[in-house]
């Protein structure tokens, strides 16, 4: 009889162990029964596509992060050559603005052809990268003022500027123009 009181006693630690072994993985327990089953060679395929799935996300998040950074800089690249041209433009428009003030003919026509030159560099870039840069509107507006420099009445004509005084002249044109507006 002892010996079925030693098999009676066996049976129901076994069972109590294997209960704990079951339940002892919680949410895992489907994932253990399943790696339990499987050859070693499957294991490791199935860990390492695991492991290839968010490796994967990242390497696409870090390659579509990178050709925006690529495609950001090409613009600026763009955008600084067509920014050469422009600040010759104005240093030329600067130049000749010191020129005129100076009461300096010669030095104002030989602006004006620095601004004709520069202008037509700049007309050159707006055929090439205008239309990328979305500079159409602007351009024209500034078209239209340069070609109104052709028809700008008073310049160096003025009595007062071939008198040599020139502050005075622009300062009688900005009282001008601040009672104008009142």
């Amino acid at each position: 009889m002892e010996a079925s009181n030693v098999i009676d006693a066996s049976q129901p630690v076994n069972a109590e162990i294997r209960y704990q072994e079951e339940h002892a993985h919680g949410i895992w327990h489907p994932g253990v029964v399943l790696m339990r089953r499987q050859r070693f060679a499957f294991k490791a395929a199935l860990i390492c596509a695991v492991f290839m799935v968010p490796i994967s996300v990242l390497t696409v998040i870090q390659i579509r992060d990178k050709l925006e950074a690529m495609a950001t800089t090409q613009k600026e690249i763009i955008g600084l050559d067509y920014m050469q041209p422009t600040f010759a433009v104005l240093e030329a428009a600067q130049g000749g603005t010191q020129m005129a003030l100076a009461n300096d003919a010669a030095g104002l026509a030989k602006s004006r052809q620095q601004l004709d030159s520069a202008f037509k560099r700049l007309e050159e870039v707006e055929a090439k990268l205008g239309t990328e840069m979305a500079t159409g509107k602007a351009f024209s507006e500034l078209t239209q003022k340069y070609k109104a420099l052709d028809s700008a009445g008073e310049g160096l004509r003025h009595p007062r500027l071939r008198e040599g005084r020139a502050i005075d002249f622009a300062e009688q044109r900005v009282r001008r123009d601040r009672i104008g507006r009142h």
